[in-house]
């Protein structure tokens, strides 16, 4: 608009809008590449210091033990210095756009006072054209700031579209199974290999088990989590396949597959909703049917007497209004209300006091002795009375027994005696510690 009031005042300056563009095009051009690039330095670089806060305040009275209060200001001091270097680039070109643009608009001004001069205008004419060139500078840093702004923003769009077009999670499925299914909880892996990336070694070699129905089985050693990355296909077997009661896994939806298993992970995943929400978030089943599960693994009375608005109570963040032991049960809870015919539990009582161990660990044999449960072991102890062990080793079978018969070969003479070194290791180890 200013260059347009000019050039009906005083048409020569017109004439100096095409050196005056291409200078400003250079200038914009120079000052959008750097700031794509800072930006994205910024953002690489500011991630860090909240990751380094977020584990420096999880931490506090560990880092207060170890006495390593200096080592983790140093950290963060550090992370701040090089978020500030990225920052103080980031003004120091935006200073030099402003710098070359004012340099752009004096000489524009300059020239246009030289025309005006030189070939004779109107004192008014003049008068107007050059106020009027003054007020660009200010306009063009703008221009050029919000295109900055505009295409930084637009990185969001960017990844959300990639979202968008991602290829949908799995099949739609080739068979629907029965209401019903599974009846039984038989399981079987037949020649199972899972990789995580197509370049890398088998994480899954040839697994091949047949694991009847309402067994309690333990696991150990490298390759027990992928096994249940595999069951709920969020690691799909390149070969071979899982069926559960005869139906290939691979064939259903992964909606259906899921709807059917259960898990107790280590840690206790609960969402910021209700109480009722975590024990039944798809609100199939009676506040009734909700107590009865919480009051076999003993959390009724608390929810009755110490929760005024009983299974409305709000959890805060990752449950934090709850002990770890309480979180844990109400995960058993969910289990239980859920009545799958599977069971995984990943060392559910790892990180729980005594006496929630011992109930966790008594409604696992009394309530769910009806189901097949498969358990991950990090500590032994814990699946010496499941009906059979499973050792994993390099994602191959080592062997898969009763307990009493792996603990009974001698790892002195039998060198498949995986299982019975790894128990008499452990049990040296708690007698040293």
């Amino acid at each position: 608009m200013s260059v347009i009031v000019a050039g009906l005042a005083s048409p020569w300056v017109l004439l100096l809008v095409l050196p005056t563009l291409v200078g400003f095009a250079w200038g914009c051009r120079v000052f959008l590449a750097s700031s794509r690039t800072l930006k994205r330095l910024d953002g690489t670089t500011r991630s860090p210091i909240f990751a380094h806060f977020s584990v420096l305040f999880s931490g506090l009275s560990t880092i207060r033990a170890y006495n390593k209060q200096e080592m983790m200001l140093n950290g963060a001091l550090d992370m701040v210095d090089v978020n500030t270097r990225v920052c103080l680039i980031f003004e120091a070109i935006s200073r030099w756009l402003g710098f070359t643009v004012d340099l752009i608009v004096t000489l524009l001004v300059f020239s246009t006072a030289l025309l005006c001069v030189y070939l004779s205008g109107s004192g008014g004419a003049v008068g107007l054209a050059l106020s009027y060139m003054t007020m660009l500078s200010a306009g063009l840093q703008w221009a050029v700031r919000l295109s900055a702004e505009l295409e930084s923003h637009m990185t969001s769009v960017e990844r959300i579209l990639e979202y968008k077009n991602l290829p949908p999670e799995g099949h739609p499925g080739r068979i629907q199974p029965p209401q019903e299914w599974p009846t039984t909880g038989k399981m079987e892996f037949k020649h199972l290999r899972a990789r995580y990336r197509e370049h890398l070694e088998d994480v899954l070699n040839g697994i091949n088990i047949s694991i009847p129905s309402c067994q309690k089985i333990g696991r150990t050693g490298s390759g027990k989590s992928s096994l249940f990355l595999t069951m709920f296909r969020l690691l799909e077997p390149y070969q071979g396949h899982i069926e559960l009661d005869g139906v290939n896994c691979s064939d259903l939806r992964l909606s259906d597959l899921r709807a059917k298993l259960s898990i107790i992970p280590q840690e206790p995943v609960l969402f910021t909703e209700t109480l009722r929400y975590n024990i039944d978030p798809m609100h199939l089943y009676t506040d009734q049917q909700i107590m009865d599960v919480l009051s076999i693994v003993q959390l009724d009375d608390m929810v009755r007497e110490q929760l005024p608005d009983g299974l409305d109570t709000h959890m805060a963040e990752q449950g934090s209004n709850f002990s770890v032991g309480e979180s844990q049960l109400i995960c058993v809870a969910r289990a239980l209300l859920h009545s799958s015919k599977i069971l995984l539990v990943d060392e559910a009582t790892s990180s729980v006091d005594p006496l929630t161990d011992l109930l966790i660990q008594k409604v696992l044999r009394e309530k769910f002795k009806d189901r097949t449960v498969l358990t991950i072991a990090h500590r032994l102890q814990t699946i010496l009375d499941c009906d059979k062990i499973l050792v994993l080793s390099s994602g191959k079978v080592v062997e898969f027994d009763a307990p009493k018969i792996l603990l009974s070969k001698n790892p002195n003479v039998d060198p498949t005696a995986v299982f019975a070194l790894m128990y008499r290791e452990a049990q040296k180890h708690n007698k040293h510690s």
